[in-house]
């Protein structure tokens, strides 16, 4: 019960599931996300960002990932978009 699961999609594939303890931050999660990535093989240049959305809506980075832990019986499900940032 103090771990939350997640899946993170990326275009329209889920690419990552991790088991995350629930005192932990979007910010610290966005930053897990993002080295995962990268050795997956998914290539995430500098100057991209990466912007997650759950249900839609951009969560605050200061967020507990556990406020997004309603339903208990599924995974909580981030969607990742990739925006270039320069150029």
């Amino acid at each position: 019960p103090d771990h939350v699961p997640c899946h993170i999609n990326f275009e329209g594939a889920t690419v990552l599931k991790l088991i995350l303890p629930c005192c932990t931050r979007v910010c610290e999660m966005h930053l897990c996300v993002r080295k995962r990535m990268i050795t997956k093989g998914i290539r995430v240049r500098a100057e991209e960002a990466l912007f997650m959305f759950v249900d839609g809506m951009i969560p605050a980075s200061s967020s507990f990932i556990s406020d997004f832990d309603i339903d208990k019986s599924k995974p909580v499900t981030f969607e990742v978009q990739r925006e270039t940032t320069f150029g």
